[in-house]
């Protein structure tokens, strides 16, 4: 006969478990699901243009450094020159991706910018723009599921320990 007393810590940590995936798969949806949100706002809202990478930058800890600097932490990251509607030229470092070193000089790029302040642009890539939220409610589903099994596998368990 099993001792009833481990099958209740068993049932217990199940039911941890299943309440913590719960949980966290919430969260995560909801986090994704918002951030997606508030993503489709400021892409609808943007100005689209097409950027030249003028050159390669050395940026470590928010400073820009030469490209020659040789340190390890040192990360190459595109300069990019771009036309808005109005004429003006703006010029931006992009944020650096595992991409960044498959660019060229002088290749073109996707921009998105804000019309009302053109500095604040980006690369208007899908996959930079959209893999956050996409990462974000896919681990909210998986941690959902999770919870879903962990809960059918503690629902085989006694509810009551104590014989009547």
């Amino acid at each position: 006969m099993r001792n009833p007393e481990y099958n209740g810590r068993r049932y217990q940590r199940r039911n941890f478990l299943s309440v913590f995936f719960r949980g966290a798969g919430w969260a995560f949806l909801a986090g994704g699901l918002i951030y997606g949100v508030v993503v489709f706002g400021i892409t609808s809202h943007s100005v689209r243009a097409t950027g030249y990478i003028v050159k390669f930058v050395a940026v470590r800890k928010g400073k820009l450094l030469p490209l020659d600097a040789g340190l390890s932490d040192t990360v190459k990251s595109p300069l990019i020159q771009f036309k808005t509607a109005s004429g003006s030229i703006i010029e931006f470092i992009a944020t650096a991706t595992a991409r960044s070193s498959s660019y060229t000089v002088g290749e073109q790029v996707p921009v998105a910018y804000n019309p009302a302040d053109p500095k604040k642009c980006r690369i208007d890539a899908p996959w930079r723009v959209w893999s956050l939220p996409i990462i974000l409610v896919g681990l909210g589903v998986v941690f959902i599921i999770l919870a879903s099994l962990v809960s059918i596998g503690a629902g085989d368990m006694p509810r009551r320990l104590t014989p009547r």
